[in-house]
């Protein structure tokens, strides 16, 4: 569908990934066939999101929140992850967790260099700051999602494998229920027509100028309700969308 334009949003911390980690992890990517886009500093500007960067995130079907040890420092980072979390919630959107070298707990219970941040933070926009609360907040969410783990000792090359087969395994997935959601928004309707019943008309089906059935006169004409069945599904296109600090 339109709205859909990226496959994966990236939300990392540049100084502590870009030239490592980052960097093998889009080759991979690339290979497998997932278009990668770098955003430019033009869309870092004030203290807000961006209207382009906060649409590349809603436009994403996909997030990739990538936690390393300078992570909070960035309240760039803080932002994307809460407008991320927002739009898993309110869209069709799935996060993925990586937890770059650092602790799952120490992203939750923010200890540590998160600890260090988050004071930081509260020092410039106050202690009560409602905004450094949420920042709070989303980082300890975050924490607790399913996610992948690579500690210092780990084979970084075999864990970049399983973020691109994970980041797969999702695509596939949802591209699954779009079709899903695509037959049965053609053929259920047909179907109950097919065995002698009408389907509850949406308002979507109703002329304005047309009184709905009530649903007393609505029931026994139609012996069932019909639930749509695309309502459970989601939707894919093809590109994905990196966002560096």
């Amino acid at each position: 569908m339109e709205r859909w334009k990226h496959d994966v949003f990236v939300n990392f911390r540049g100084l502590d990934v870009r030239e490592g980690f980052l960097k093998n992890l889009h080759k991979a990517l690339v290979r497998s066939g997932i278009k990668t886009f770098v955003d430019s500093e033009d869309l870092h500007q004030g203290q807000k999101l961006t209207p382009a960067l906060e649409k590349a995130i809603q436009q994403s079907l996909v997030a990739i929140v990538v936690f390393s040890r300078d992570y909070a420092s960035s309240e760039w980072c803080l932002k994307e992850l809460v407008k991320i979390l927002e739009c898993s919630k309110l869209k069709e959107q799935m996060v993925i967790t990586v937890f770059y070298k650092v602790k799952p707990s120490q992203v939750a219970h923010q200890t540590g260099l998160y600890e260090e941040a988050m004071a930081k933070h509260e020092r410039r926009h106050g202690k009560d700051s409602d905004m450094v609360e949420k920042w709070r907040h989303a980082l300890f969410i975050g924490s607790v999602l399913p996610g992948l783990h690579l500690e210092d000792n780990s084979d970084e090359a075999k864990f970049i494998k399983g973020v691109v087969e994970d980041v797969k395994a999702k695509l596939q997935h949802l591209e699954a229920k779009r079709k899903r959601k695509s037959i049965s928004g053609q053929h259920t309707p047909h179907s109950l027509r097919t065995f002698g019943h009408d389907h509850f008309p949406t308002p979507s089906t109703h002329h304005h100028s047309q009184q709905p059935p009530s649903m007393f006169q609505s029931v026994p004409a139609s012996m069932f309700g019909s639930i749509p069945i695309s309502s459970m599904f989601q939707s894919i296109p093809t590109s994905m969308f990196l966002s560096q600090r």
